[in-house]
């Protein structure tokens, strides 16, 4: 059975890259750009992992990241941000996600993390 992705960011080219690389893994992906519009398809539709970036206009990565954690705790949650001071490092993973990935992002780094936090096997 194939795992269901759903991954946020703003930006479509980033929204399209991710869509498109985890499309090969055995799952199914969809997309929003908010966290609103996330918001909407995680209560309409179960997921195994989100994929969300951090800085998005309105609520940020680690306001879903709370919204994951207290309304769907059987979901998996990775945060994908272009910032990476240490304060800003720290605070993200203060808030526990299963995985933190600093853009720009290595294409086989992004697949083999979501395939063991999805507990996938990993390619030979």
């Amino acid at each position: 059975m194939d795992k269901r992705i759903l991954i946020v960011d703003d930006e479509e080219s980033i929204r399209v890259l991710f869509f498109e690389l985890l499309s090969t893994l055995p799952a199914d992906c969809e997309t929003a750009e908010t966290v609103d519009l996330a918001e909407g398809r995680l209560a309409e539709a179960t997921f195994d992992l989100v994929v969300s970036d951090f800085a998005m206009p309105g609520r940020n990565g680690l306001d879903l990241l709370h919204i994951v954690r207290e309304r769907y705790p059987g979901t998996k949650f990775g945060i994908v941000t272009g910032s990476s001071g240490a304060a800003f490092m720290g605070d993200i993973r203060a808030n526990k996600p299963d995985f933190l990935l600093v853009k720009p992002v290595d294409i086989n780094t992004l697949l083999g993390t979501v395939r063991e936090v999805l507990g996938m096997p990993q390619p030979e």
